[in-house]
């Protein structure tokens, strides 16, 4: 198996040959804690230009077949609208071994973080994390379905959707 699961996220960083960073990581966890490891920003903001997620596989699968300890340094879950899949298929396909690290995605982070449960048992007996992106006026959200839900819903990347997403759920 080329996957292992591990628990140590800064010693990762600090035997990083390469760091592979998003936008949404703090400047200490990519700047001190490992200063001399090369450092590529790979975040992804909309209507900005950013690195393709192509490129993203490629320049990870080279640096790892260099033999450098690379690090894919992500904010939160992977696997949560982090295209964790999509890069841990892209290195099985180059047969490389690679280890992923768990993380909390935002809305789980920040909705403990200021005391709000997202299951409660008379409540919402479900959370649905959902994207943003796709809450646009005429797009196949069915908003009748979400709004009857007894589920926390989770909007990410959401901001500019934002009055969709109420009118949608008040309609």
């Amino acid at each position: 198996s080329n996957i292992t699961i591990s628990h140590d996220p800064q010693e990762a960083i600090q035997n990083a040959d390469v760091i592979l960073h998003d936008a949404l990581i703090h400047p200490h966890l990519v700047f001190e804690i490992n200063p001399l490891a090369k450092k590529i920003f790979v975040g992804k903001r909309e209507d900005k230009h950013s690195v393709s997620q192509e490129t993203i596989h490629k320049i990870m699968a080279v640096e790892v077949k260099q033999g450098k300890q690379v690090v894919r340094l992500k904010g939160g879950d992977p696997f949560i609208f982090g295209r964790g899949g999509e890069e841990i298929m892209a290195l099985v396909k180059e047969n490389v071994s690679f280890e992923v690290i768990p993380g909390i995605t935002a809305g789980v982070g920040a909705a403990a973080e200021f005391g709000i449960p997202l299951t409660h048992r008379e409540d919402a007996t479900s959370t649905l994390l959902i994207t943003g992106h796709q809450c646009r006026k005429g797009d196949s959200q069915d908003w009748k379905i979400l709004a009857k839900l007894h589920s926390t819903l989770v909007f990410y990347m959401g901001t500019r959707r934002l009055s969709e997403i109420v009118y949608g759920l008040l309609e």
